[in-house]
């Protein structure tokens, strides 16, 4: 498995290298900081799927937190809630073929 560690200041996410896909992993921020995880999103997503759709690796997610699971969703493009198992909430984007992508 192999780990990438996206940062900043007051945020940070790990992207896990996984036989499954891209697991977002470690996702973190400063007490306080409300909106830093966002924008952290926000700055790694296009290079995110852009890499996923070209090597057609699946990219996904746990969460316990119905609001986080809406902001994945509206966030990530393409990003589902795969299944519930409880309160874990798994969510997946299933990649596209590059011919599909938006320009």
């Amino acid at each position: 498995m192999r780990r990438c560690t996206y940062a900043s200041p007051d945020a940070r996410l790990a992207i896990v290298s996984t036989p499954r896909g891209w697991y977002l992993a470690d996702h973190v921020i400063r007490p306080g900081a409300t909106l830093e995880g966002h924008r952290l999103r926000l700055r790694v997503r296009d290079a995110l799927t852009l890499a996923a759709d070209a090597r057609q690796i699946v990219v996904y997610a746990h969460t316990k937190d119905e609001r986080l699971a809406r902001i994945y969703m509206r966030c990530v493009p393409g990003m589902r809630i795969a299944a519930r198992r409880g309160k874990r909430i798994l969510l997946v984007r299933v990649p596209l073929p590059m011919a599909d992508r938006p320009s």
